[in-house]
């Protein structure tokens, strides 16, 4: 048996990294020509380019293995479907999931290798490369950072904004303190600290908070307010921009950033499918092999590895559609967290396993095979 599973293994291995290869490759060439205008514009030095999209190779890893797994799954049971290989296996009485172990291993441990690299490299690469584009290549001003999990940003008035959490998918800010100085730099003139602030009409509108004027003795007044229009020194584009995005973390770290918004009691919904994503998107790799099996494996006339990869390439897409219909729900609220992350994967996975089980006349284990034979 270890001489069947070294053949085929060795087949998927080969057609994996051609595969593999080729889509990284497509990925860095769309990247490239989808960003050629600025690095034309801003006149960006090749090396300062090279740089980035080498910073870029993790998230490429990322984001086509999955799919290199898939095509190389069908290519490989295509293979040995066109060559007779699994006529003669399903005689000597192996069954289906016999044959596709080697590979499905394989894929298992193919997904354990995308979950580490998204955990130790993608999230520094990411963001370094995101650091590299937007304040190297295109020069913009860097006004915002993260700093125990809180955002600061220095607005163009020269006032300092503290930010507790920024809800992206709402615009709205929550525990909002904005720090003036003096006009001698010397101390901080006025505070204002509010619960939540949002953008109202051009302006930003602060909520259930107070404002407070010192003097240079250090003593002040106080003035409450259920709402105080205050003028937008800062967009919510640099808010965004400055903001630390779920592929700059791992998930030990969103896991601790879920719990702290849990404690404030903030809306954790987004962040959590995120999170949940960290684990679910790898194991993308060992569904694709999954549904690659009853729509390749065939005892009689098979196609050719074009037919094999355009069948890839729709299922893949089929997959990422519904994934990202799950994911989306997720966002809204609208699903269970850990369903929206994972549960595209259980449909396919579930509707593959019973492909399975019907294919070949129902021998999902290859029992029969050789005495239906002998009748015929």
């Amino acid at each position: 048996m270890k001489i069947i599973d070294r053949f085929i293994l060795s087949i998927f291995i080969r057609m994996f990294i051609y595969t593999f290869l080729t889509l990284v490759t497509l990925f860095m060439v769309i990247t490239f020509f989808d960003l050629i205008d600025d690095f034309v514009a801003h006149k960006a030095p090749a090396k300062l380019i090279g740089q980035y999209f080498l910073l870029r190779i993790p998230e490429a890893v990322f984001n086509m293995t999955p799919l290199a797994v898939l095509i190389g799954s069908i290519l490989t049971f295509s293979l040995i479907s066109r060559t007779r290989e699994v006529i003669i296996l399903f005689s000597a009485g192996l069954s289906v999931w016999r044959i596709t172990a080697s590979v499905l291993i394989a894929s298992f441990l193919i997904s354990i290798l995308v979950f580490v690299n998204g955990e130790m490299l993608l999230p520094n690469s990411w963001k370094t490369a995101r650091h590299i584009f937007k304040h190297q290549i295109k020069r913009h001003t860097e006004k915002g950072t993260i700093k125990q999990d809180k955002l600061w940003i220095k607005s163009e008035d020269g006032k300092i904004w503290n930010i507790n959490f920024l809800d992206i998918k709402t615009e709205k800010l929550f525990d909002v303190m904005v720090m003036e100085f003096a006009p001698d730099k010397t101390y901080f003139g006025t505070i204002v600290k509010a619960k939540t602030a949002e953008i109202k009409e051009g302006n930003w509108l602060f909520r259930d908070g107070y404002e407070r004027k010192f003097d240079p003795g250090g003593n002040y007044t106080e003035e409450i307010f259920k709402a105080k229009t205050y003028p937008p020194s800062v967009k919510m584009e640099e808010l965004k921009e400055a903001e630390k995005l779920p592929q700059e973390m791992n998930f030990q770290e969103m896991r601790q950033y879920v719990k702290k918004i849990k404690r404030a009691g903030y809306d954790h919904t987004r962040y959590s499918v995120d999170m949940y994503i960290k684990i679910t998107f790898p194991l993308i790799c060992l569904v694709m092999a999954f549904i690659s099996i009853p729509f390749s494996i065939k005892t009689g006339k098979t196609s050719g590895a074009l037919v094999g990869v355009t069948i890839g390439i729709a299922l893949g897409f089929t997959f990422w559609f519904f994934f990202s219909m799950g994911v989306s729900m997720g966002h809204g609220g609208k699903i269970p967290p850990i369903v929206a992350a994972g549960g595209a994967h259980m449909v396919f996975l579930l509707y593959s396993i019973y492909r399975i089980s019907t294919m070949l006349d129902g021998r999902l284990f290859g029992i029969g095979y050789r005495k239906k034979r002998k009748a015929v």
